[in-house]
């Protein structure tokens, strides 16, 4: 979930959870006090639940792009190609693809791989 996905869906909450407690106060079945009080622990509850979306670490980062290199390159095997599929997959999952240092840093890192 991206930082502006977590933070509209957090926002709609919020307002839900508001909106019902104060409706409960406006018609008389408990005090303003009350209901402000319920709403902030429900969205308290909410934010320990779900907590901020955090940063990636650098092995999970590596670890998700290893699987998709992976996959990529097994699935440039089954088509037929057989020399270059790291080079052909480092020019697919490069950031830049007219940036050949990328390109040459991921092929080889990619053909380390393969060659597991």
């Amino acid at each position: 979930m991206t930082d502006a996905t977590h933070e509209e869906a957090l926002r709609a909450q919020i307002a839900a959870a508001f909106r019902v407690e104060l409706l409960a106060a406006l018609d008389g079945r408990s005090s303003a006090e009350a209901a402000v009080r319920r709403a902030t622990d429900q969205v308290l509850d909410a934010l320990d639940a779900t907590g901020p979306p955090g940063r990636e670490s650098p092995a999970a980062r590596w670890a998700r792009e290893r699987g998709v290199a992976l996959a990529l390159m097994t699935r440039l095997q089954a088509n037929g190609r057989r020399r270059g599929i790291p080079a052909m997959a480092a020019r697919q999952l490069a950031q830049d693809p007219n940036d050949p240092s990328e390109i040459d840093r991921l092929a080889r890192r990619f053909r380390r791989l393969w060659a597991k």
